[in-house]
């Protein structure tokens, strides 16, 4: 495996495992064996929200205030542990099975963040700015 993914993989663990928030994927369980990493976690039947978006064409707007409601208090989770999420998009978002958002993909995130700029960038080339 890559250098790069072996640290994706553990800040994904790490980050879920330092924070357990009502609005963000929970981990129940990492653990390795000699070849590979397993991280359990809930189960979140709702799907993620760039399939809804497609399947919808639009969100309500009663509806993306609340995932947007919920986005920023996980954030605000993150920051006060001082950690940055910088992978944010709509299939980056999960639903739960009563409709709450739920942030998942925590690889590219970067930890122990205390002035405000991470040196390096990332994303993903379809939600760039151009």
């Amino acid at each position: 495996m890559s250098k790069n993914l072996k640290r994706y993989a553990l800040t994904e663990r790490n980050v879920m495992s330092v924070i357990n928030h009502p609005f963000m994927v929970k981990l129940n369980y990492a653990f390795q064996t000699p070849a590979k990493l397993f991280l359990v976690m809930d189960y979140y039947p709702g799907g993620d929200l760039g399939k809804l978006v497609s399947k919808k064409r639009a969100i309500p707007e009663d509806e993306a205030r609340k995932y947007i409601s919920e986005l920023i208090l996980a954030f605000e989770a993150l920051h006060k542990n001082m950690i940055v999420f910088r992978d944010l998009k709509p299939d980056n978002v999960v639903l739960d099975s009563e409709g709450h958002s739920r942030l998942t993909d925590f690889g590219l995130s970067k930890e122990g963040i205390y002035n405000n700029t991470t040196g390096s960038f990332c994303g993903s080339v379809a939600y760039l700015a151009p």
